[in-house]
């Protein structure tokens, strides 16, 4: 198992002058190894000023309130997804009253805290598949968990995940921490709300063509820069950007995120 020393370690030989922040109080002299710069983060806010600022920051919704390091679904080049706070404001609200949620529920957090999802869901690709493969044991029903969201549980496990752990309903939706689009699953239907890898179909006009229900097609956000939600802001990596450009869909000349 690696330790945040051999990480750490690994990349100092690329960004020798890279400081860390580790949430410990535990980090005596503000240094945790003699083979890198690091800072108690916990010291630091415990020291920081608790008097209000004495300016007032004009803040809008498409301000950008924090960068995601994603590689999305490809697991490939990690870039930094752009978060607004709209994103963030109005993403919280909707979780909050799609799934239900009761102010008395608390939300078990399995998954890594740098992931976006780590704050509002229970489970991401193959968890649930992994907890499948262990062995049953009594334990597994033990527990008050009357729901679970997430993205990407197949459904041939569907059923399976529901009666061997008990859990009542599982939401399902698809998303990305960039996107401007998303499928929501809120009726317990078996089967993720996973997109398919495809290239739009045009038509003799060079627009896309819009499938019906039941069909096959590629999920495509319009992009509309007065709508916060609406907005596709990229990545702080303009060649990534471009590659998640789509133009020409309804009419010429418009423009939005393809999935």
């Amino acid at each position: 198992m690696y330790t945040f020393e051999d990480i750490s370690s690994e990349v100092n030989e690329i960004y020798p002058s890279v400081k860390y922040l580790i949430w410990s109080k535990d980090v005596n002299n503000n240094t945790y190894s003699t083979k890198f710069t690091s800072q108690s983060f916990s010291h630091l806010l415990d020291n920081y000023s608790k008097n209000s600022l004495d300016i007032y920051h004009k803040r809008n919704f498409s301000d950008h309130l924090v960068y995601i390091f994603t590689s999305g679904t490809t697991g490939g080049k990690v870039k930094a997804a752009i978060e607004t706070d709209a994103r963030m404001l109005l993403g919280a609200s909707g979780h909050h009253i799609g799934y239900k949620l009761r102010k008395n529920d608390n939300i078990y957090v399995p998954l890594p805290l740098y992931h976006a999802f780590a704050g509002i869901g229970l489970y991401i690709g193959e968890t649930c598949r992994y907890l499948l493969s262990q062995t049953p044991k009594p334990e597994d029903t033990k527990h008050q968990i009357r729901a679970m969201c997430g993205i990407g549980l197949r459904k041939a496990y569907w059923n399976q995940f529901k009666t061997r752990f008990a859990i009542k309903h599982i939401f399902e939706f698809y998303g990305a921490s960039e996107a401007n689009v998303y499928l929501v699953n809120l009726n317990d239907k078996e089967g993720s709300c996973d997109p398919m890898s495809l290239e739009p179909v045009r038509n003799r006009k060079g627009l896309c063509k819009m499938i019906r229900p039941g069909e096959i097609g590629v999920i495509v956000g319009v992009h509309n820069k007065i709508s916060p939600l609406h907005e596709f802001k990229g990545y702080t990596d303009s060649g990534e950007t471009n590659k998640k450009w789509i133009f020409n869909i309804r009419s010429k000349g418009d423009s939005g995120f393809m999935s």
